[in-house]
């Protein structure tokens, strides 16, 4: 591969908005890019989109399709778009519903080749769209430096794979956990535990979409999402380099943090239905 970036999208049934999100890559100012899209034996019409839209461009190969011979998990489909990095310069995870700005990789790219090896990834900000593609929301990555310990035990401060570029040269053949809310997360925190970090762009340069169909829509607030959290809470906590009485206290503070996150959203849960019983009633 000749590209200087390659952007991997991972696809399962994303239809609706497959084409948005391919189109923000094409439409970058930075034309040096692969395209490869890894589809998880998508049901719906996905494949037929795709080779419709983009046909000259997949006929000279800047965009490539591989289809996974059987239905897999999220993570894994993730883990098979890893294995497809190739030897570009830098790479990126590009869900199958977000999209990205026309400069998002081209500031990346500035700011990568003027970092050492203490960065592993450029980051941006984040504005949430709706299916619509109206922007409803918007979040702030990297925070002052604070971002690994607020991530640890806040939110995620450090970014999403559709606000971030990694360098290649810094994929050390890592592997994304089978965790459906906290795996891209476990591994940026396991690169800052290494002593690595993201340099951050004050920038909104990625739209990450809320929908019913989002993967992060369906878990938030669920049993399983308050697990992987603190699974991933203790895994950072047991590979910290401190002593035995931090990490107690740490791990102290982490279990007060599930509990608070079991009532808050337990609370949350009971305030939707009864908001919801009232609305029937009228």
């Amino acid at each position: 591969m000749d590209k200087d970036v390659h952007i991997l999208i991972p696809n399962y049934n994303k239809a609706k908005f497959i084409v948005r999100t391919i189109n923000s890559v094409l439409k970058q100012t930075y034309k040096n890019l692969q395209i490869t899209i890894i589809d998880n034996k998508s049901t719906d019409n996905s494949i037929f989109l795709i080779k419709k839209h983009f046909k000259k461009f997949l006929d000279r190969k800047q965009i490539r399709i591989i289809i996974n011979k059987k239905h897999v998990s999220l993570p894994h489909n993730w883990n098979l778009c890893l294995e497809n990095i190739g030897n570009c310069e830098f790479y990126k995870i590009l869900c199958s519903d977000d999209t990205i700005e026309a400069q998002h990789i081209e500031r990346a790219v500035k700011a990568l080749r003027s970092s050492d090896n203490t960065y592993f990834a450029y980051g941006c900000n984040i504005h949430y769209i709706d299916i619509k593609d109206k922007i409803i929301g918007r979040r702030r990555y990297g925070l002052f430096g604070h971002e690994f310990l607020l991530s640890l035990f806040y939110r995620n401060c450090i970014g999403t794979p559709t606000s971030m570029v990694f360098k290649t040269n810094q994929y050390d053949n890592y592997k994304i956990e089978d965790l459906s809310y906290v795996g891209d997360l476990k591994v940026t925190m396991d690169y800052y535990l290494k002593g690595q970090k993201v340099i951050f762009d004050n920038n909104f340069g990625a739209n990450f979409r809320i929908s019913s169909q989002s993967e992060t829509t369906k878990n938030f607030g669920t049993s399983l999402m308050l697990r992987e959290r603190r699974f991933l809470r203790l895994h950072i906590i047991n590979n910290l380099n401190c002593n035995f009485f931090s990490k107690i206290t740490l791990k102290m503070l982490s279990g007060i943090i599930s509990v608070a996150e079991i009532v808050l959203f337990s609370l949350l849960k009971m305030f939707n239905f009864l908001k919801s019983f009232v609305y029937k009633k009228r």
